[in-house]
């Protein structure tokens, strides 16, 4: 989608992936009862994504990455910084949990979020909705105004444990955004 090809809101040569991670976490957050948006520019496009930035206000933006850390992730980045100043910018994925110094180093992120991501992300909305620190907040990796990049080694990432307490998204009823992706994964089979 910022590439040279262009052809339905993402890359010619690349297939939009179904991304379950995302689905799962807004699910989940959306059974917390927090107001949750899912906008996919691989999907959606980067227009769809300006306009609902410029239609509505954020407090938290989470950036998902692939496997693959690009110039497109930073693109994206300052994009949405650009067009939502006041929000907090949050990033997890693959990527991103391997190259968090990089991210954290050379973007507006506040945060990165290694391993899985529902209910850190959760407790980061909650946290900043309540004016409260984040530094407990398990596996996320924090950078200051300095970009001084700080984390709790007592805090470690969620890990397998964290799909027991997960599991109340992954029933299809809970998946709000499943219209999205359902019929591109029908495609790809």
């Amino acid at each position: 989608f910022f590439g040279e090809e262009k052809r339905k809101g993402y890359r010619q040569a690349q297939r939009p992936r179904v991304p379950l991670g995302i689905d799962q976490t807004a699910s989940l957050l959306k059974l917390m009862g927090l107001k949750t948006e899912v906008c996919d520019v691989d999907v959606e496009g980067v227009e769809r994504l300006v306009d609902l930035l410029s239609q509505r206000q954020f407090e938290v933006i989470s950036v998902g990455t692939g496997s693959v850390l690009s110039e497109t992730d930073f693109s994206l980045i300052y994009l949405i910084k650009e067009h939502a100043p006041q929000s907090v910018l949050i990033a997890g994925g693959a990527s991103a949990a391997s190259r968090y110094s990089v991210l954290l180093e050379n973007t507006p992120l506040l945060a990165v979020i290694r391993g899985f991501g529902s209910i850190p992300l959760a407790e980061i909305a909650i946290n900043l909705s309540r004016k409260e620190s984040l530094e407990d907040v398990r596996g996320v990796i924090l950078a200051d105004s300095a970009k001084v990049i700080r984390f709790n080694l007592r805090q470690q990432p969620y890990g397998s444990n964290y799909l027991k307490l997960d599991s109340m998204a992954k029933r299809p009823a809970d998946i709000p955004y499943r219209e999205k992706y359902w019929p591109l994964a029908d495609a790809t089979i």
